[in-house]
């Protein structure tokens, strides 16, 4: 146990291969982590440098430094479709920024201001305009009466629009301005009108390109708006005419630019560079960042407000120079390796965050000039909700003093890391593999090595009986170490074995060979006159007597012992009837030993009960074990004891014999029953050797029973048990 326990603790530090290898990729994705991290700062550096030498870039970028009053409108790319219907459910698709218009007339009280939504799609512009006016007034077309005399005709501005209404200017990419407005009867979809008399259009003019939808709200109404996409750079204005009734002057407005200046631009088709401006996504800036976006790489161009320019995406286009490992496609050891790598390094990289670099990048309104003040380069990773993936970004700065731009780069780090993290996988895969196999085998040996090694120490431990007596060994075949000591341990067996059957034929050699001579010295004895003889030489000869006669009886015991171990093997056996044969044997000991009292105790025997066994051996056996009895009985009174019980679904009976005594400190009850012991330290004028007690034994094992010595305070009792029926349980000995 020992040594398979060391093999698993061997097998164990094999795992120190795939720990080991572990921090070693660690290491390795923290190397490639800042390959990556240096490659896209250069490739950063180097796009920021062919940027800030394109000089229609750059003048477009200095031409969008715009005003810092916030009059200006940026109009962002929809990634979805816009439907002019008046609500807002369309724009929370995507990101917008809001721009709040708060410049007004000296009447501030009439409205609370003016929230717009802008972006960009399909060469169309889209708006969607919050106004808050607790009193919208709906306009109203007068009624045309046909007896008017001269110069009693209705004003025909008042005719295109007498209530609140939506005024804008917008440059046109010819250069020439459009001065329109939307006004509303009710709620619902609603026609665009010249605004004011230029030399190419007049008031109330319809406009069919510039579309509309005006819906109400509890705090005033929406107003969502399609309109021909104005060039990028160009003016912009917009203004909220608020009127409380109709009839009152148009004066009251809320926006970027006033009504008046607006018809003012557009009577002279002039504009001025202090207009508000109308910004957009830049073609020209688009095939300027192309050539530098490559497949899951992403690239934006601001200008110095935080405005989006363009924007080059391919984020999510695979490189087919880099084939990740899909774990979907593959088996489940390999999937769970590469899920399992995939987190550990992902988790343990803290730097995937909200880093302020992308949440003033995403919202696009919020000016990026304070990130100049990190350097010329500032790199951070975020989590990209909509595509789930972890992307790594790059900031740098076009031009230095003043800042005119920035460029965002951008690269999909879960694809790049997925296909480091595919090859780091297959490695700690390997390595994982290997420590297993390696484990195992060590395992397999040690259970191999542990196995052979129980078994030979079991077959050694059956090798030699309790008796001495030496048993078949089958050595091994292998040729190894072990099968080695096996063959060794058997020769060895082998030779004892031969010894010990020499001096078990040892007695049956010195019976024969002293029982000849014995016979002579016994018959000389005999044949002497003891008349002729003195007392001194009359007592020599009985002394001579004595001996002749001691040596007879060792010699009968060593032939009835050898004889005893060939009869148990041929016994005849038959049932006995337990209480009768007790009986019998109680009254035969009493004739035998009259100056001792004897009691048999069977009650619990039924007359019935018998016990399967050789009456010769079990007679000879329940002999030896009251001729002991006789000896070491303290007051002359033996009792015979006979009793039954069951264990293991088999029923037993026990003989005993009982006689006052008291066993000595010295001896060992499992040790009466072997050969030659004897523990009887006062002379006898009989010879003892040690052989009654052992020849009980073999009787009953012979019999699937066994022997046992107890005492009970001054009572020493010593019996033999065996099955009833000795067919029906196994041998007592292998249990």
């Amino acid at each position: 146990m020992r040594l398979k326990l060391q093999m698993v603790v061997a097998g164990l530090v094999s795992l120190a291969i795939p720990i080991v290898g572990w921090h070693s990729i660690r290491q390795l994705d923290d190397a490639l982590e800042e390959s990556r991290r240096g490659e896209q700062q250069l490739r950063v550096n180097n796009a920021v440098a062919s940027l800030s030498t394109n000089e229609p870039l750059m003048q477009l970028l200095q031409s969008r430094v715009g005003h810092t009053d916030g009059l200006d409108l940026y109009a962002p790319y929809a990634r979805f479709p816009v439907f002019v219907d008046g609500y807002a459910d369309d724009w929370r698709e995507f990101s917008t920024p809001i721009s709040k218009l708060t410049k007004s007339s000296d009447d501030l009280s009439r409205s609370t201001g003016v929230n717009v939504k802008s972006s960009v799609r399909n060469n169309t512009l889209y708006l969607f305009i919050d106004v808050a006016d607790n009193n919208v007034v709906f306009h109203q077309p007068p009624p045309l009466v046909t007896d008017y005399a001269e110069g009693e005709e209705p004003d025909f501005y008042e005719q295109v629009v007498n209530g609140d209404a939506l005024e804008l200017l917008i440059q046109q990419p010819s250069g020439d301005t459009l001065h329109g407005l939307f006004r509303a009867t009710a709620p619902g979809p609603v026609i665009a009108r010249v605004a004011s008399n230029s030399n190419r259009r007049k008031v109330g003019d319809r406009l069919s390109a510039w579309q509309g939808h005006w819906s109400a709200e509890a705090t005033g109404f929406q107003l969502e708006l399609s309109i021909p996409l104005p060039a990028d750079g160009s003016t912009f204005g917009l203004a909220y005419v608020d009127v409380d009734k109709r009839g009152d002057d148009r004066t009251h407005w809320v926006g970027s630019l006033d009504p008046a200046v607006m018809a003012q631009r557009h009577r002279s088709n002039i504009t001025h560079d202090a207009d508000p401006k109308l910004h957009r996504v830049s073609n020209e800036a688009f095939d300027a960042l192309s050539p530098w976006v490559t497949p899951a790489t992403r690239a934006r161009l601001f200008d110095a407000q935080g405005r989006l320019l363009a924007d080059v995406s391919q984020l999510y286009e695979q490189d087919h120079t880099q084939t990740a490992f899909d774990p979907a496609k593959s088996n489940l050891w390999d999937a769970l390796v590469f899920r399992f790598v995939s987190a550990m390094l992902r988790d343990r990289n803290g730097e995937y965050s909200a880093d302020p670099l992308y949440q003033r990048v995403d919202d696009l309104h919020m000016p990026l000039s304070t990130l100049s003040e990190t350097g010329p380069l500032k790199t951070a990773r975020r989590y990209q909700t909509d595509e789930a993936d972890f992307v790594m970004g790059t900031l740098g700065a076009l031009s230095t003093a003043p800042v005119s731009g920035y460029l965002l780069f951008e690269s999909n780090d879960s694809r790049a890391t997925s296909y480091a993290g595919s090859r780091l996988a297959q490695l700690m895969s390997l390595l994982t593999l290997v420590s297993l196999a390696v484990g195992g085998s060590l395992l397999t040996f040690a259970t191999v090595l542990s196995f052979r090694i129980r078994r030979l120490s079991k077959q050694a431990a059956r090798a030699v009986s309790n008796d001495g007596r030496v048993n078949a060994f089958a050595p091994s075949s292998a040729k190894d170490e072990i099968g080695e000591l096996s063959r060794t341990l058997s020769d060895l067996l082998g030779r004892t074995q031969h010894y010990t059957h020499y001096l078990e034929a040892l007695s049956s050699r010195l019976s024969h060979e002293l029982r000849t001579p014995l016979s002579v010295v016994k018959t000389s004895l005999e044949n002497i006159d003891e008349a002729q003889l003195d007392d001194q030489t009359l007592k020599l000869v009985n002394r001579a007597n004595g001996g002749a006669e001691q040596l007879g009886h060792i010699i009968r015991a060593l032939v009835e012992s050898t004889r005893l171990e060939q009869t148990v093997q041929q016994a005849q056996k038959g049932p006995i009837p337990v209480k009768a044969f007790l009986e019998g044997a109680l009254i035969r000991y009493q004739q035998v030993h009259p100056t001792i009292t004897f009691e048999a105790m069977a009650d619990d025997v039924s007359d019935k009960q018998t016990v399967f066994a050789s009456p010769e051996l079990l007679q000879q056996a329940l002999d030896k074990l009251v001729d002991n009895a006789v000896s070491f009985t303290s007051d002359n009174s033996i009792s015979l004891g006979a009793r039954t019980y069951n264990q293991n679904d088999t029923q037993w009976v026990i003989f005993s014999v009982n006689n006052p005594g008291q066993l000595s400190d010295k001896v060992n009850p499992t040790q009466v029953f072997d050969p030659m012991f004897s523990s009887r330290e006062d002379a006898h004028d009989e010879l003892h050797l040690g052989l009654g007690l052992y020849i009980v034994r073999m009787v009953a094992e012979a019999h699937s029973g066994h022997a046992d010595m107890s005492q009970n305070g001054g009572v020493v009792t010593v019996s033999m048990a065996m099955p009833t029926n000795v067919h029906e349980v196994e041998d007592f000995t292998s249990n």
